[in-house]
């Protein structure tokens, strides 16, 4: 094969840090090449990467949120633990070091739920861009780093000596600085100036070190990021009328809420209440079709909430910052915060792209059929 490609993925680079004056050197390579705005799915980082890498929606791969429903429970000696008696604080670095030193995904689910939980997994095996690239005897590199000259320096290190013929960057820095910081923070500007400047520097880089010949290019970001104005603690709000565990279970994502209910009593009374809320809705059987995560089995839930656009829950069952985050994602994917950018060497024939398409865009780009 004779032609390269190189994706960068910006992670949380909104479409409106595309412009003259904050990002200039995306903004040349926009006017020069091919643009479109990118509409994500509705879920979170590693959702939106997995239906990248094989072009189908959650309800088709089986991989939407991080937890489902265990079908059966079985009680867990971490459950015993006093640590959600602590503030949020305190018990979720805790936590955090419990996942990194157990090798275990406790995320912040109160250690007495852990139970009902259990990691997503596919439906079956999807084929992955990766996969086709094996097939097609097309090698790749695969690399992700938070600090930028090592990103810089170190790909190209990686990769001058070999004949790699696709290259995938992620930089996921900025999705963290819009965590923590918000979305239009002096840290954060100050962090997309300097993603701007090393784009620039490393696509220099592989026309003079790395190939030193023509080859396509992806800049891509996944999704974007909405300013937080509000939040809410559902979990405890909803303890007041209906009993966890014994009325229900739920799964508190940061702009999702998901229940299971044990008595039609219950639902009628939390349905009622997020009813009441007017700060996001309940989502239908058609509108779960058409963000595409409706799982008839209802292993995600049965019943979705989905939040508007600068709502969250916190605390919450996902969140291991210790303090409420000022920037999120995770909304209705159509929002104009939660779109991203496309910028290509190949011809878009839309203004805008859904994420599931840059599957198809890479493997044309590779002349590989699938």
């Amino acid at each position: 094969m004779s032609e390269k490609l190189l994706v960068i993925v910006i992670d949380a680079f909104r479409y409106s840090y595309l412009n003259k004056k904050l990002t200039p050197n995306l903004f040349e390579l926009a006017e020069a090449g091919s643009f479109a705005k990118l509409e994500s799915v509705l879920g979170y980082s590693d959702t939106a990467k997995f239906s990248m890498i094989t072009g189908a929606y959650p309800e088709e791969t089986g991989i939407w949120a991080e937890f489902i429903l265990k079908q059966k429970t079985s009680p867990t000696r971490l459950e015993y633990l006093p640590l959600d008696y602590f503030p949020h604080l305190i018990s979720a670095p805790i936590k955090l070091l419990f996942s990194s030193f157990l090798n275990l995904n406790l995320r912040n689910i109160p250690l007495n739920l852990l139970k009902y939980f259990e990691p997503a997994k596919e439906h079956k095996h999807m084929v992955t861009l990766f996969d086709l690239f094996n097939k097609h005897s097309i090698s790749y590199f695969d690399y992700e780093e938070r600090n930028l000259k090592i990103l810089e320096r170190g790909v190209i290190k990686k990769i001058e000596s070999t004949d790699i013929d696709v290259v995938f960057l992620k930089i996921p820095d900025l999705d963290l600085q819009g965590h923590i910081w918000g979305v239009n923070s002096s840290s954060t500007i100050k962090r997309i100036v300097s993603v701007d400047k090393h784009i620039k520097r490393i696509l220099n880089s592989f026309k003079s070190e790395v190939w030193n010949e023509e080859f396509n290019t992806i800049i891509m970001s996944d999704h974007g990021m909405v300013q937080v104005k509000q939040y809410i603690d559902l979990a405890n709000v909803l303890r007041r009328f209906c009993k966890e565990e014994k009325d229900f279970i739920a799964f508190y994502d940061a702009t999702l809420a998901r229940f299971w209910f044990k008595n039609a009593y219950a639902k009628d009374k939390v349905s009622n209440y997020l009813n009441s809320l007017k700060i996001g809705k309940i989502l239908d059987e058609t509108e779960l079709k058409e963000f595409g995560v409706y799982f008839p089995d209802k292993r995600y839930g049965e019943l979705i909430f989905l939040l508007d656009p600068g709502y969250i829950i916190f605390p919450n069952f996902y969140e291991v910052l210790p303090f409420p985050p000022r920037g999120m994602h995770g909304y209705d994917p159509k929002f104009k915060d939660m779109l991203g950018i496309l910028i290509c060497s190949n011809d878009l024939s839309k203004n805008t792209v859904k994420i599931v398409d840059i599957f198809r865009i890479i493997l044309e780009m590779l002349n590989i059929s699938y």
